[in-house]
């Protein structure tokens, strides 16, 4: 046989080969993701059973665990909420206080941040958007969670994002008096770099029956969830690296929990 139709003839089996693979691949793919429906409309049915009603719509995976290496520029965070020209003063302990024209900044070796801005920060009539510019300004994004208003004061409180992610642990509230901004006060996740983790984070279907045995567990009452939102906690203690561990925050017609997806447990938010 003349070597082009030898090698006419390798090409079309290595062809062969290859669509053969491919749709043995593809066989695979969606037999995994028939058991995943399956094993999903299973864990529904059993927290229906229990008289837990929740709409799959709701369900999202949650994100791989990471470790974030914490940025340590306090000095030049601060001059973008004060100005220029602080002064600086360490006051022991972690514990570090820069004063400024635009009002005086605490902060502690934990990530927590106290601002106290003076009478002359005066934002737009937009309120959300001018906290959502502080942030950016800050380096950080945040998720509006909640908004509290009290006579003339109007508090905004984000989670900041990891992404597009929340950061549970990681909550900033912006104070409002007279539609100047008077305070800011929160837990800061600012990082330099970060790295993946290992461990594998419970599936859907897993994470409903680990919530079902948390409740009952507890002997807690409830008859629906009403979200199911994938989002991050960081570790207790704060050095120079923190661990953001995957979680949902669970919300039911009775009370609110977080439920790790790398364990299981179950925790009621107070």
């Amino acid at each position: 046989m003349e070597w082009p139709r030898v090698k006419t003839l390798m090409i079309l089996i290595l062809l062969l080969i290859n669509g053969f693979l491919l749709a043995l691949v593809g066989v695979q793919q969606y037999q995994v993701s028939r058991y995943q429906r399956s094993a999903l409309t299973q864990a529904v049915a059993v927290l229906e059973r229990g008289g837990i009603a929740v709409d799959p719509a709701l369900l999202t995976a949650v994100p791989a665990p990471l470790t974030v290496q914490r940025a340590s520029d306090d000095a030049a965070l601060a001059e973008t909420l004060l100005g220029a020209g602080l002064i600086h003063e360490d006051q022991g302990g972690g514990l570090h206080r820069y004063v400024g024209p635009g009002g005086e900044a605490t902060f502690r070796s934990g990530g927590a941040l106290s601002v106290q801005f003076s009478a002359a920060a005066a934002p737009s009539a937009d309120l959300e958007g001018h906290a959502h510019s502080l942030l950016a300004a800050m380096g950080l994004q945040g998720e509006l969670w909640e908004v509290t208003q009290n006579a003339d004061t109007l508090s905004l409180t984000f989670h900041q994002l990891w992404g597009d992610v929340p950061i549970f642990s990681c909550p900033i509230t912006l104070e409002y008096e007279g539609r100047q901004l008077r305070s800011l006060q929160g837990t800061l996740l600012r990082a330099s770099s970060h790295r993946p983790e290992g461990g594998a984070t419970l599936d859907l279907p897993t994470a409903l029956i680990r919530f079902r045995e948390g409740i009952l567990s507890s002997g807690d009452v409830c008859s629906s969830i009403t979200a199911f939102q994938p989002g991050y906690r960081t570790s207790s203690a704060f050095g120079a690296s923190v661990t953001l561990s995957p979680v949902w925050r669970v919300s039911t017609n009775t009370a609110d929990y977080h439920l790790d997806a790398l364990t299981g447990a179950l925790t009621r938010i107070t």
